[in-house]
Parts: structure tokens; sequence; C-alpha cells
């Protein structure tokens, strides 16, 4: 047996039934595992510090930090895990601390085509690379402080869909979420409403600085500063969450122009050390999330990347947009494929849907999954197929045509 195999089948037996001197082993190899980053020279002390901590994080015989979700992990699995960040580090060009999701991916990608020194020419297998992805994006699950969405890592050439369309929200459930973000605040409405109708990352829009939002022209401008937008740039629309973003900035603790959008509530700075006009700190956002979405009864991931999948499927199924536009929106490079995985389960549901309303057997569906059913700029209600309102002007979906010419104007 080979010892992927031995890692592997040691996640599915109990540890009562282990033979005493293999728990034994397997608990020698991972402090051996452990050990080489430690006192190995091949990659940073602060990588090598996070490290350390993500790994007694998911140790049950260590427990001296813990998991957000809780779980730890078996000798066998830890030493997989201590084995393959290691590699990761040291074969990368960047930093783990200081990387995005589109360095990690890019690694990903020399493994599987061989670009990787130590790696052999034809590159490595598609399962070989998701035992080094698992590990990695379970880092950034802990490491959330770090400007990496875990979610945007992507398992080499799945046979599934990243996105279970199971998981994505309905109209109403939409409506019944920022229902409850406007109770909240109107900082929560404006975060919400930004995650539901720009279709950007949670570190792009923690980033948006004041001054990167024109009210008046309704577009926002990515901050270009943070470096980590991945080579997107210029602006962009944004579409219904206009109303509320014009209300939070009235209210904004600070309105210094070089501060944060999101922020804190509070004016004053507190004695943690956070100081009004702050970057909202991603695990802040979260967690906000998860209430709203508890309080309101949605039983699907009420988180930042959700958001995202809905708007890329709204643009996409209901609005006809092609892929580079949508690309263009969400901060994707033309060349990328990752879009196309990932919103595969586009080509299979609504093109059956297509095809029966072709044949006369489904009726066309008018309605505009972006469109609430009362305007929130002047409270008149809405029809289901209407993409603006017609009495103050704000618009709520985004129109293939009109956002195509203003993408290939920005291109130009």
């Amino acid at each position: 047996m080979g010892v992927n195999n031995a890692y592997f089948i040691s996640e599915w037996i109990l540890i009562d039934n282990i033979d005493p001197q293999m728990a034994k082993s397997m608990r020698e190899r991972y402090e051996t595992a452990r050990d080489r980053i430690r006192d190995g020279d091949e990659i940073s002390d602060e990588e090598r510090k996070r490290i350390l901590e993500f790994l007694d994080a998911n140790d049950p015989q260590r427990n001296t930090y813990q998991m957000p979700d809780g779980d730890t992990k078996s000798d066998g699995t830890l030493a997989r895990y201590a084995r393959e960040i290691r590699r990761v580090a040291a074969d990368a060009d960047f930093n783990l601390t200081e990387a995005t999701e589109y360095d990690v991916n890019r690694l990903m990608d020399a493994y599987l085509n061989g670009r990787v020194d130590r790696v052999k020419d034809e590159g490595l297998s598609n399962g070989t690379v998701r035992n080094k992805q698992g590990p990695i994006r379970r880092f950034y699950l802990y490491h959330d402080d770090l400007e990496v969405d875990r979610d945007e890592i992507h398992f080499a050439d799945q046979d599934e869909s990243p996105v279970d369309e199971r998981d994505m929200f309905s109209a109403d459930e939409v409506q019944a979420i920022r229902d409850e973000a406007k109770r909240r605040g109107s900082r929560d409405a404006c975060l919400v409403d930004l995650l539901l109708y720009t279709g950007q990352r949670r570190s792009a829009i923690l980033n948006l600085r004041l001054k990167d939002v024109n009210i008046e022209e309704g577009t926002f401008y990515l901050n270009e500063d943070a470096g980590d937008l991945k080579g997107a740039s210029g602006k962009r629309p944004l579409l219904g969450a206009q109303k509320t973003v014009r209300d939070w900035k009235r209210q904004h603790p600070t309105g210094e122009l070089d501060d944060y959008l999101i922020t804190h509530k509070h004016k004053q700075d507190n004695r943690d050390g956070v100081r009004a006009g702050d970057k909202l700190n991603p695990s802040t956002v979260y967690r906000q999330l998860q209430r709203i979405g508890d309080a309101v009864g949605v039983d699907k991931p009420v988180n930042a990347h959700n958001f995202r999948h809905y708007f890329v499927t709204v643009c996409k199924r209901d609005y006809g947009m092609d892929n580079d536009t949508i690309k263009h929106l969400i901060g994707h490079e033309p060349d990328s494929k990752v879009m196309e995985r990932t919103y595969a389960h586009l080509t299979d549901e609504d093109y059956i849907k297509e095809a029966e309303v072709a044949r006369g057997l489904r009726e066309p569906e008018e309605e505009n999954p972006l469109t609430p059913p009362v305007c929130d700029s002047c409270g008149e209600p809405l029809d289901d197929d209407w993409k603006s309102c017609p009495y103050c002007g704000l618009t709520y979906s985004p129109d293939a045509h009109g956002v195509e010419e203003q993408v290939q104007d920005d291109v130009k």
C-alpha cells in the first residue's frame, strides 16, 4: 500500500480500531513533517509561523488554536497537510501571506503542466494537485485575514461544477436578506447590495474607499492601490446598490475620502485600537452575513462568494451576457477558464428550459431576479420584468447591450 493510500484510509478508520503501533507511527510521521517546517529554511519566517499555527488549530492533541468550523484532523491528515503546504510554499514564487487566489491558481496550473522545478515535464495528475489544493484552501479558511478568498481556489478538473445550483438564492431569499440588512442599518444594507449588484470579490469591496465611489454617476472605481485585483482596473456600475451606498456615505463615521467605505459603525476609536474609517475585517463580514441569513431562515450559504455566484448566474442566465463581459465585470482575466468551469450548471437546467420554451412546453420567464418589488429610492411598486424604476430611473438589472458597450469603452 502506498503512503498516500495509507493516509486516505486512515480518515475512514475509527482511532480505537487502529493498531497502537500504527497510530504511533502516524503521529511520528506528522511530528517529523512539522519539524521540517519549523527548522527548514525553504520558506519565510512569516509563512512558517502561519503554517505552524494552522497545523496546531487542526491538531486535537495541541488544541492551542481553533479552526472556524471547529474540526480537527487525524495524524495522517495532519502529516499530509504539513508536507503539502511546505512544498507549495517552497515551490511558489510568491509568499503565502501576501498571495492572491490568482497566484495560487497560477501555481496549481503550473503543477498540472510541469512548469515547476522538481516536477516531471508531463506535470502532476489532477488527484495529486487536488491533494495540494485542499490543504491550501483550509489554510486560508483559518487565516481569513489574508487577501485570499479560499472559494476562488478551484480544484483541478473537477467532474462537477464547483457551484451547486441548489445553493443558489431564490429571488424571495435575496429580498429577505436585503430587508434584514436594511433593518440592521445602512452599512449592512450597503454591504449586501454591493455584493449582490456588483459581483465583486469580498476583498475588492472591503478595499473600496469613499473616494472610489461616484454616486452621481452610479459607478465605483476598483482600488488599484490595494494590489490584489489580479489585473482588473477601471470602473464598474453600482446598479441597484446606488441608493444604499448613498445612504451609508451620508452616515459614514468619518466622511474622509481616503477612509474605507465598509468600516465600523462607531464614530470613535475603540480601545482595541480600531479607528473609525479602518477597513472591516473579513471575519467580521462573514459573521455579520451569517447573522443576517440566520435571522431570515435562509439555509443556504450566506457568504460573499454566494452573492458573487448569484450575480454571475443572473447575468448569464437571465440577461444573456457573453462570458467576456461577465469576466470583465467580476475581475477575471480574459483567458481565464475558471468562470466556465465554475458556472457549468448554467448549461444544464437552463438549456433544458430553453428547449421546453422553444417547443411550447413552458412559458418564457420575464421576471428580473435583481429587481425588488418596491423601488428602494422612490418607494414605487415595480413589476417583475422591469430592469429599472420608470419613476426615478434607478437601474437594478444589468442591461446586456448597455454593459457590453461600457466594457468595450473601458477596454479601449
